[in-house]
């Protein structure tokens, strides 16, 4: 029946990790047009998605639809404007960060620091599952 009424996707581009693909999936926009087509999105990392696009979520709630997301994050969280419930879901139960211990809600982390001296960072940090 929603078929009938909305759009039909009979093919879509994926992204190369997580952070890309569900941007894409989310935006209906290439990970390329939204500028995170180069890796993931790591906890230390000032940016997170573009938060001019409008997301699936916000399409749905402006159809006074009420909106979930349930699982991994890994779009942003650097500030609250990334964050699920401003990027219009209404309600949200995960991680924000690409992986973690499922009983410590800890995550531990490595990243290379890029510019003109790189180096590998470790981090730890708690999970706000």
């Amino acid at each position: 029946a929603m078929a009938r009424e909305g759009l039909v996707f009979e093919s879509m581009y994926g992204g190369t990790e997580c952070t890309p693909s569900r941007a894409m999936l989310l935006t209906g926009r290439h990970a390329v047009a939204l500028g995170l087509q180069d890796s993931v999105i790591h906890g230390t990392e000032p940016r997170g998605m573009d938060e001019t696009v409008e997301t699936l979520a916000d399409a749905f709630r402006s159809i006074a639809y009420s909106t979930a997301a349930i699982g991994k994050w890994h779009l942003g969280f650097y500030a609250p404007r990334f964050l699920p419930c401003r990027r219009g879901f209404d309600y949200f139960f995960g991680i924000l960060v690409g992986g973690g211990d499922h009983y410590s809600h800890e995550t531990t982390e490595s990243f290379i620091a890029r510019g003109n001296a790189s180096k590998t960072i470790a981090v730890t940090g708690r999970n706000r599952w």
